[in-house]
């Protein structure tokens, strides 16, 4: 998983995302997806879990999306997507949403041909602490 997270530019270690998938483990407000592949590699895996706000009802975000660059364009990531789209409706979001950097426009497309529509833009602030 994290070889794949590198191939989005978020290079991290098998460790980290162990200690992440640790912290993750309620399936009421988290889910994780994995793509197994024949020969036991990982080919791919999906994020997602329970936004809650004060001013918007409680709806399912994907927090990640990633297939192996070598194996995409063969439905691993609509599966994963369908999975990710079963949990929110089984914890009773009516609503899944998803954010995505402005560069990947090949993803872009693939949420627009699953369904989903562009509503906002917005820039993403951040400090350390």
């Amino acid at each position: 998983m994290a070889d794949l997270a590198g191939q989005l530019g978020y290079e991290c270690t098998g460790e980290e995302i162990r200690k992440r998938l640790s912290d993750m483990q309620d399936a009421n407000h988290y889910a994780i997806f994995v793509a197994e592949l024949v020969e036991g590699q990982v080919g791919g895996w999906i994020g997602a879990f329970l936004f809650r706000s004060v001013e918007t009802a409680a709806c399912a975000e994907i927090n990640g999306l990633v297939v192996d660059q070598r194996i995409r364009c063969r439905g691993i990531g609509k599966t994963l997507l369908d999975a990710a789209e079963e949990w929110a409706r089984s914890i009773g979001c009516n609503v899944i949403l998803v954010r995505s950097n402005v560069m990947r426009d090949r993803a872009h497309q693939f949420y627009t041909n699953n369904g989903y529509a562009h509503v906002k833009k917005q820039k993403e602030f951040r400090k350390k602490l």
